[in-house]
């Protein structure tokens, strides 16, 4: 149980600077912030990357829609005031191992009288292994993922979040499709479905065949269209 007047979370395969803490810390005293965010860095065997998280505004409405996009939904680069775990009401998804930290930033965020600070520097290694279970996709990987989509659904029901719903929704069905794991009848039922976003709201030509080539039979084209 965390005691502290703040709360941050670390895997046990990652590992962190030395001064995070600290930095982070002086960052939430200096701007009174009730969450920092900062930027990490992703370690393979091959190579240390950073990654940027600049948010383009300091907003709960904006975080939360940029969640969905170019900010990382983990517990691991944001330092949160655990007052605010009980403030908000906010809770762990139990028994679910897939984007359960972005199903507590999606509740936190909700709440527009969060403050929030952004300290434009790494410190935590999110270390990748090729077979860690996050790159072995089953049946049960999809289960799992239709599992997140319903509680997302829960937790984010305002209509205002409908894009970044469908654009949650579609991904889904893509990493099924990829992966072998989904029929080509329920690929073109998932995928007709999910039109709207497959073919109105996608900003990537490639990716408009890939699913407009689900929807015509195409399949061998869609895969070489839909890869990652």
């Amino acid at each position: 149980t965390a005691i502290g007047e703040f709360v941050i979370h670390v895997d046990p395969d990652d590992w962190v600077e030395p001064t995070m803490l600290q930095e982070l810390h002086a960052k939430a005293v200096s701007e009174d912030a009730d969450v920092v965010i900062c930027d990490y860095y992703v370690d393979t065997k091959e190579k240390t990357s950073l990654v940027k998280q600049q948010p383009s505004a300091l907003d709960a409405k904006t975080i939360l829609k940029e969640l969905f996009q170019q900010l990382h939904g983990s517990c691991w680069n944001k330092l949160v005031k655990r007052v605010c775990y009980n403030k908000f009401e906010i809770h762990f998804q139990i028994g679910l191992n897939y984007c359960e930290d972005l199903l507590t930033w999606i509740q936190m965020f909700q709440h527009d009288e969060l403050r929030i600070a952004y300290l434009p520097k790494a410190f935590y290694h999110y270390v990748q292994h090729t077979n860690s279970i996050t790159h072995v996709y089953t049946l049960t990987t999809f289960k799992t993922r239709l599992q997140f989509q319903h509680l997302l659904e829960t937790h984010l029901p305002s209509r205002e979040y409908s894009y970044e719903k469908r654009k949650s929704q579609l991904s889904i069905v893509t990493e099924a499709f990829i992966n072998g794991v989904l029929t080509h009848k329920e690929a073109q039922r998932l995928v007709w479905e999910n039109k709207r976003a497959a073919l109105l709201e996608t900003n990537s030509i490639r990716w408009f065949i890939g699913y407009l080539s689900i929807l015509l039979y195409c399949f061998p084209i869609a895969k070489k269209c839909l890869k990652y």
